[in-house]
């Protein structure tokens, strides 16, 4: 949908399980864009899961979109990360069509 308004404007919480625990994001939105992605709390390995992460939160707010690839050798932290962006971004959502 790259017209209109997708979300409502706000700050969205999102969690999953990663290889190590919960990951916990806050998801910032506008009506129409993914702002920002603040990663609240994780206990991924620093040098592999952590890492992961960090790469994931910037393809993510580049492309607008969790629709992105794994980070090979941290799969499994990575689809925890994009379950817990996703499950933010359900929350902002707009309950309502936009008209304009």
């Amino acid at each position: 949908m790259p017209f209109g308004k997708r979300y409502e404007a706000g700050i969205w919480r999102g969690e999953a399980r990663g290889y190590s625990g919960a990951i916990v994001v806050d998801v910032e939105t506008d009506e129409t864009s993914i702002l920002n992605i603040e990663i609240v709390e994780e206990s991924e390995d620093p040098f592999t899961g952590g890492e992961a992460l960090r790469e994931l939160l910037d393809t993510v707010l580049v492309e607008d979109s969790t629709n992105v690839d794994a980070v090979s050798g941290a799969t499994y932290s990575s689809d925890a990360f994009l379950s817990a962006v996703q499950e933010a971004l359900k929350k902002a959502k707009r309950k309502t069509p936009a008209s304009d």
